[in-house]
């Protein structure tokens, strides 16, 4: 995976900015970049659109199958990331989870097109899918081990 996480790492990601909203909010501003966020979980608020990535690699897979990866963002994420304010070099995000590929061939309408043209994640569809995901997300955010899964036949766990 390399040098991304190093053995027996706990991940905990922060998310640190926001990316683009969901296009048919009727009450997002025409400014992107101040919409709020449609998802509760902070792994879910940005694209994990492939076209946005680049060495991507298989971590592990979760209890329901689905398969956390790990990433490097590409120049095309970075440029988006400069759009809305951030002046990360990494892209911004998490380089590290589910992938919209991944999430369409599951549950095709749990995956919509975004403004820029991207793909992202609709959490409230995947959670009406996946009851996994859903109680992992909807655990009380005062409760790490319930919002947390762990990598299997890895050392690592993911947190939603």
């Amino acid at each position: 995976m390399k040098n991304m996480i190093s053995r027996n790492t706990f991940i905990f990601i922060v998310f640190l900015t926001l990316t683009g909203c969901e296009a048919n909010k009727l009450n997002c501003p025409e400014d992107e970049n101040v919409c709020s966020p449609q998802n509760q979980s902070i792994m879910l608020q940005y694209s994990t659109d492939p076209r946005l990535m680049r060495d991507m690699e298989p971590v592990g897979n979760l209890d329901n199958g689905m398969t956390i990866y790990s990433w490097s963002w590409n120049n095309k994420a970075r440029n988006i990331n400069k759009k809305y304010g951030s002046n990360s070099k990494i892209g911004g995000h998490a380089s590290i989870g589910l992938i919209t590929r991944d999430i369409k061939k599951l549950y095709p309408n749990a995956v919509f097109i975004r403004s820029d043209g991207y793909e992202q994640i609709n959490e409230a569809i995947l959670r009406q899918n996946d009851q996994f995901i859903n109680k992992k997300i909807l655990a009380s955010e005062n409760s790490t081990r319930e919002r947390c899964a762990k990598i299997l036949e890895t050392s690592y766990v993911y947190c939603f």
